[in-house]
């Protein structure tokens, strides 16, 4: 009689041979391919096993992706696509209501107060960082004038002395690294004169003249159009003009271009809904420019198809659409005249934040398609100076140096 400790091992008929498990990769080099790979794949290895976790929380391996896999921590994420992970929150303030801070289930609170928003209007964001100016100054209020740089990761703020040129465009972050403790600002006139503020020299850097194509549509693009930028080069979207376009400034080039629109995107658009809130200007999972528009009957991506036409006047753009209107609540296709707002946009984690008549603020992530209602209390898209927003992003060493081990 068998011990009932004993396991009994039964096998098919003809294989008397169990099939062996794959070999493991070691850990180092698994941690040397991890090294040099996209940032979403650090983030899921380290979901599968203490031992890997435990390994991609050191700090030797941050310093590893550090200087050995810049696709991994630079702001652009070309290499990898978004990775949702990265968004940290995001702060808001409503006239009417009330201000606060909003954290990711899971993620550390992002380091910003959002009582700034009551003084200050955000003018850009990008890895961590958010540029804040000041509004036109009530009577009898303190002048703050002056660019605020704040670091929602840290905490700390950068108040820049002012520039030799007006800051008429909305700022510029051209890099940031060292988890934002390092970053490069450009700002720009109404006659694209520039001048770069460098954290490494602590002052603004010398004037620089653009050369300008003889048809460029001068006006301004409004405080809120953020801009997109793509490795050197910087895009504004610019819905003030006879016909809206893209403005693009070459940075390392010196020249600036003009991308038409999309054809076609005005007639997909509900006729009381506003250019300055249904359009946003957004990159793709794969690094491409592209527009985000509020159409009728859904949320749509349009994007650049080749980086060597966005000098054409007859840029070619592709369509697809990222959300009808009824997956996100019935609310808004209940009526002609609903509207949206896009608030924000996330180049690291893909996300967009949007305001929705009659169903409220809304999170949509443009890599799985996928929207979330935030919250109903902001059903009635007003004023934009009513409502200001803004997201907070992380990258890949600071979301591993606040994760828990298993």
């Amino acid at each position: 009689m068998s011990s009932p400790n004993r396991r009994r091992l039964d096998h098919p008929a003809g294989n008397m041979t169990a099939t062996a498990p794959p070999p493991t990769i070691p850990l180092d080099p698994l941690l040397d391919i991890l090294a040099r790979t996209d940032a979403a794949t650090v983030v899921r290895c380290a979901a599968t096993s203490k031992p890997i976790r435990r390994a991609i929380l050191d700090p030797a391996f941050r310093h590893a992706i550090t200087i050995g896999a810049p696709c991994a921590t630079e702001t652009n994420t070309n290499a990898g696509g978004f990775v949702p992970a990265f968004l940290l929150g995001f702060s808001y303030l409503h006239r009417s209501l009330s201000h606060a801070d909003v954290a990711q289930q899971g993620r550390p609170r992002p380091r910003f107060d959002a009582a700034l928003l009551d003084t200050l209007e955000p003018v850009a964001a990008r890895g961590g960082l958010v540029v804040l100016r000041q509004r036109e100054p009530a009577a009898g209020a303190p002048d703050l004038r002056g660019l605020r740089v704040c670091n929602s990761l840290t905490g700390d703020t950068t108040i820049l002395p002012p520039p030799t040129v007006d800051d008429e465009y909305p700022p510029a972050l051209l890099a940031v690294t060292d988890a934002g403790c390092s970053f490069e600002l450009l700002v720009a006139d109404r006659s694209l004169r520039t001048q770069i503020f460098s954290t490494k020299e602590s002052k603004w850097g010398a004037v620089v003249e653009t050369r300008l194509p003889p048809r460029l549509c001068h006006d301004v693009p409004a405080a809120g159009a953020h801009p997109v930028v793509i490795g050197a080069v910087v895009h504004w979207l610019c819905h003030g003009c006879l016909h809206p376009a893209v403005k693009v400034l070459d940075t390392g080039a010196g020249n600036a271009t003009q991308i038409a629109l999309p054809q076609g995107y005005l007639s997909r658009m509900r006729c009381t809904q506003r250019l300055d809130a249904g359009l946003l200007l957004a990159k793709s999972a794969d690094g491409r420019l592209g527009l985000l528009v509020a159409e009728a009957g859904a949320i749509a991506m349009w994007t650049l198809a080749a980086a060597e036409e966005e000098g054409s006047a007859t840029a070619r753009w592709n369509r697809q659409v990222v959300i009808r209107r009824q997956d996100i609540g019935r609310e808004a296709v209940e009526g002609p005249c609903f509207s949206v707002r896009f608030m924000g946009f996330g180049e690291r984690s893909g996300a967009v934040i949007l305001q929705m008549d009659g169903v409220g603020l809304v999170r949509l992530d443009v890599g799985s398609k996928e929207a979330v209602v935030l919250g109903c209390g902001f059903e009635h898209v007003g004023q934009t100076d009513l409502f200001q927003l803004c997201l907070h992003e992380t990258d890949l060493c600071s979301l591993l140096q606040g994760m828990k081990p298993f």
